[in-house]
């Protein structure tokens, strides 16, 4: 089957996709359907183990499995758990990213509102809010677990300040998956999460969107695997942030703090990487870039950074 991938805003047909599609009927999805839970993975076949668990199965919900081209074959018995549950199984021909997977999901998806759920994450029971029905918010912002590392509890939110809403139990809106419900039409409108900030879309997305309706669950819908992340990784996420409040700076107010903050984030990390490894540099050769121009510019006029 040939499948239009969805890429902020522009629609680019990619080669074929491997799409299995295992349903009792097209008509009940088309009218049970209200939410749709999309995972996101790439060899994180093991981590499927909730596919066992009888109560994530519901009537008003739908799961779409997007394998982002895995290195990894499917483990023996795993297609035939996929087909029994009635999961649509989407195979990329070729490894895109975890933005343009989700985009994907999204578009074959048919629930009203949309889970990005990633590959190592656990899926938990979701809660319907009845008020939802009428106020049709753009946004669910949820609280959430989180486990890896050996340890399990609630998350902390990420206190981003330019993620302060008002009306929010924490006083922000935390920009991971595990911690957002997105209205799909909302979501398309806006064109999905954006490739060109991977690593940090999640962050890019929700402060495009911050004018959004929003609303608030009590009850975590996922719990978050977290796992340390290395120096290169904290580096190339610092970079992108970076470039997120180059591209928000005419229009928001006062982002000067939140970019010095990251310009020193980034020297410290990429300083310390390099004392660590002789290769890779390119993301040295980044973060320098950042700083030089960030610095000549005094946080005022922020010259275009490739």
């Amino acid at each position: 089957m040939e499948i239009t991938l969805y890429w902020f805003g522009h629609r680019t047909t990619a080669a074929p996709i491997q799409f299995h599609k295992h349903l009792k009927s097209s008509l009940q999805l088309i009218i049970l359907v209200q939410f749709s839970r999309i995972v996101t993975l790439f060899d994180q076949w093991h981590f499927l183990t909730w596919l066992q668990d009888d109560s994530l199965f519901r009537n008003d919900t739908e799961f779409i499995l997007v394998d982002d081209a895995s290195s990894q074959p499917m483990p023996a018995g795993l297609a035939e758990l996929i087909h029994a549950r009635g999961i649509k199984l989407i195979t990329l021909p070729r490894n895109a990213g975890r933005c343009i997977a989700r985009n994907t999901g999204a578009q074959v998806a048919q629930g009203t509102y949309l889970d990005f759920i990633d590959g190592d994450d656990l899926p938990l029971t979701l809660s319907v809010d009845p008020g939802w029905a009428t106020s049709s918010p753009d946004i669910v912002s949820f609280p959430f677990l989180v486990h890896g590392q050996g340890k399990s509890m609630r998350a902390s939110f990420v206190r981003h300040p330019l993620l302060a809403i008002a009306g929010a139990p924490e006083g922000y809106i935390d920009p991971r998956p595990a911690a957002v419900l997105w209205r799909r039409q909302y979501f398309i409108d806006v064109g999905g999460f954006d490739p060109r900030y991977e690593l940090a879309e999640d962050l890019e997305l929700l402060l495009r969107t911050r004018k959004a309706r929003h609303a608030f669950a009590r009850q975590p819908k996922q719990s978050y695997n977290e796992q340390p992340r290395t120096t290169a990784a904290e580096i190339a996420c610092s970079v992108q942030r970076l470039r997120i409040y180059q591209k928000l700076h005419p229009k928001q107010t006062a982002p000067e703090s939140l970019m010095a903050s990251e310009v020193r984030l980034v020297h410290l990390q990429a300083t310390w990487y390099l004392l660590q490894r002789g290769h890779q540099r390119h993301l040295f050769r980044a973060a320098l870039s950042l700083l030089w121009n960030l610095g000549k510019a005094r946080f005022g006029f922020i010259p275009h950074i490739d």
